[in-house]
């Protein structure tokens, strides 16, 4: 079955609001930015709930770091020993061929790629959770002209991706697959401005506390 057909009036409408929202974004801190480019997400694809996940090279895993609900998905998760992703995990395999997917079978869903076997790595908390399909689409930053070796250089590329679950997947509006792959483009774009906006309070503030120090050394 095509989960992925040409655009509708509904889809395009979701569409255009989704870029009208995050165009008007002015990114400050992912802390507070990485919310709500999510509650963007669930709003435009009428999800259940949306959760951001990005790869830690730090800690060479991926990491829950965000998320937006239509129901109580904190207090779940305080109580849940969720499985995160792996290198074999839907998130990863959507970063790899940066292609959204949209997977309606939690527990056999699977599929090769470049020799690895991918699978939904975290089915039996979602169906706990009454998860019955979900699309995952990765956030594709752009890339600079140099390829970067320092791990805290805020232009390196990042490699995230959007989860937006659905309890009944007669609520998802079948996306056309491109207009999919611009959204994460964008919000790639945001998340990239997001860690550049708040590298740069940082290094004002250590400017401002040295130059202090400076003046107080003097008096």
């Amino acid at each position: 079955m095509d989960f992925f057909k040409s655009t509708t009036p509904e889809t395009r409408n979701s569409v255009m609001h989704f870029h009208e929202r995050m165009l008007k974004y002015s990114p400050n801190a992912p802390n507070s930015d990485f919310p709500e480019f999510c509650n963007i997400w669930r709003d435009a694809m009428d999800a259940s709930w949306v959760w951001m996940w990005m790869y830690n090279d730090f800690s060479s895993q991926w990491e829950l770091t965000a998320y937006d609900s239509n129901f109580d998905a904190e207090k779940w998760l305080d109580k849940t020993n969720l499985v995160w992703p792996d290198t074999t995990s839907v998130s990863e395999f959507v970063t790899q061929t940066e292609d959204p997917i949209f997977v309606n079978d939690l527990d056999h869903w699977h599929t090769l790629y470049k020799g690895t076997k991918f699978r939904v790595s975290c089915a039996k908390q979602l169906k706990q959770m009454g998860c019955t399909a979900f699309c995952t689409v990765p956030l594709i930053s752009p890339i600079s002209g140099e390829t970067s070796r320092d791990p805290f250089d805020p232009n390196l590329p990042i490699r995230a991706a959007i989860c937006a679950h659905y309890k009944d997947v007669k609520s998802w509006k079948s996306f056309p697959k491109e207009s999919l792959i611009l959204m994460g483009r964008l919000t790639g774009t945001l998340v990239r401005n997001s860690y550049n906006a708040e590298h740069r309070d940082i290094l004002i503030h250590l400017n401002v506390t040295v130059h202090q120090n400076h003046c107080r050394r003097r008096v």
